[in-house]
């Protein structure tokens, strides 16, 4: 329709022009042949270029009007010009952050104080939950969430308006928000802002710690482990802690050693770790000191927690001495894994309990042993009890006469009698056999050859030898 007005529009400039023209040339013409036009032709051609005219300013005025974008810009500008004030342009930024193994969503906006929006989130099984913020003084922030309520992976945050408003916002945004415009605007004209965000599957060491990842390839005692590190395996033992041996060349398997590698193993075998290194990162054998991370929770703290390790103060690593004294002194409290065991933890390590046991069992051995001997060596017995106990005198077979021990006494000095025979009752002898050359009986008391008032007579039988004559 447009093309055909302008093709008319066209046509009737063409013959307006043409006609004016003619008319004009025709004036000219009479002039120069001192002819003037008569007054009904000067009026016929006046007549035909004024009509000419106004029939190609009518089709041109018509062709304006009737022209679509003619019609909208007129509409819009009639819509400005009357809603300028009342229409809202929202703006507004989304940050979000994983810190300490927490979700946090802040943003800014130049919406109104009090707005009420709601943040929608997908949880660990994916259903989505919603959060209630406010604006004040331009910004909002959600509460933090934590990662293990979230569904792992890649996720969208989305912001949208609440359905009820104080009525201070709705002056500013309307009714079912009317009156905003622009590109934060979804199909159906309402509020919708989206942020992508990325959920870790695992948790973390907290924000501060500056560590490196590595992955544990072998246990070799509980604070001891072997690491696969920037392509090459490390010797890694833990940083500030001592566990017992399970197995040494020379101390053998001390309590709670075993447990301490059992447990270790089961915790960190095969597993990603997080080394975090202090001011001293080797010791004197070359292995890696380090803090080991198990996602989120520090191992080395672990094994004290359990019983299973004390601290140790021999290296410059005092980053973390204050959380391992209060963490060791809630399992001294508890008495667990070594603190069970009575001194068995030492300041410079772990004592023997066995040893300490062999030796307290055979100071115990000796000295029942002593008590044992004491009491079996029975006390020298008096002069009554010996009388009553001594044997009957026996008269020996041989009938020779044989000399008063009177008599003999004073020709022979008697041998001084021995210590034992004094602290010991004499057995009774049986008689003797017949006297031989270089021998003979003689009488005495029970005690000795000499005479003791109310003694018991024996006879004994002495013999001389070599070394005696």
């Amino acid at each position: 329709m447009d093309i055909l007005f302008s093709l008319l529009f066209g046509i009737l400039m063409v013959v307006g022009g043409i006609a004016t023209f003619i008319f004009v040339g025709l004036l000219l013409l009479r002039a120069i042949g001192n002819k003037g036009l008569s007054i009904k032709s000067g009026a016929i051609g006046a007549g035909a270029s004024l009509a000419l005219f106004i029939i190609s300013f009518v089709t041109f005025f018509m062709i304006i009007l009737n022209s679509p974008s003619f019609e909208n810009e007129v509409e819009e500008a009639s819509v400005t010009d009357e809603q300028e004030v009342k229409t809202f342009t929202p703006e507004m930024q989304i940050q979000s952050a994983i810190k300490d193994n927490q979700l946090e969503v802040t943003g800014t906006t130049n919406l109104p104080d009090a707005t009420e929006l709601v943040i929608t989130l997908q949880n660990d099984k994916g259903e989505s939950f919603d959060q209630a913020v406010s604006i004040k003084d331009g910004s909002f922030s959600m509460d933090v969430v934590p990662i293990e309520e979230l569904k792992p992976g890649e996720q969208a945050i989305e912001v949208s308006l609440a359905d009820q408003q104080p009525d201070a916002v709705l002056e500013v945004i309307g009714e079912d928000a009317k009156l905003l415009i622009g590109p934060l605007l979804d199909d159906d004209q309402q509020l919708f802002v989206s942020a992508n965000v990325t959920i870790p599957a695992e948790r973390s060491p907290p924000s501060d710690v500056e560590g490196v990842k590595a992955e544990v390839t072998k246990v070799i005692d509980g604070n001891t482990i072997l690491v696969q590190l920037d392509g090459k395996e490390e010797e890694v033992r833990m940083s500030s802690v001592a566990v017992p041996e399970a197995k040494h060349s020379k101390k053998g398997e001390q309590p709670f050693g075993t447990d301490a590698l059992e447990f270790t193993s089961k915790s960190l075998e095969e597993k990603a770790v997080t080394l975090e290194f202090d001011d001293q990162e080797k010791d004197k054998d070359g292995r890696l000191l380090a803090y080991v991370w198990i996602e989120d929770v520090l191992y080395n703290n672990t094994l004290i927690e359990k019983g299973l390790a004390k601290l140790e103060e021999s290296s410059d690593n005092t980053k973390y001495l204050d959380d391992f004294n209060k963490t060791q002194d809630k399992a001294k409290e508890k008495e667990i894994g070594i603190w069970s065991i009575k001194n068995y933890v030492q300041k410079n390590g772990f004592s023997d309990p066995e040893k300490k046991k062999e030796k307290v069992a055979n100071k115990g051995k000796k000295e029942s042993k002593e008590k044992k001997s004491i009491a079996s060596t029975p006390a020298p017995k008096k002069d009554s009890e010996k009388m009553a106990k001594a044997p009957k005198e026996e008269k020996p077979a041989s009938t020779e006469t044989k000399p008063k021990v009177k008599e003999e006494t004073k020709t022979q000095a008697p041998s001084k009698p021995k210590t034992e025979e004094n602290s010991a009752p004499a057995p009774a002898k049986t008689p003797d056999p017949p006297a031989e050359t270089a021998s003979c009986d003689i009488k005495g008391s029970q005690n000795g050859i000499y005479h003791v008032p109310g003694s018991t007579y024996v006879t004994a039988k002495l013999k001389w030898t070599d070394s005696a004559r």
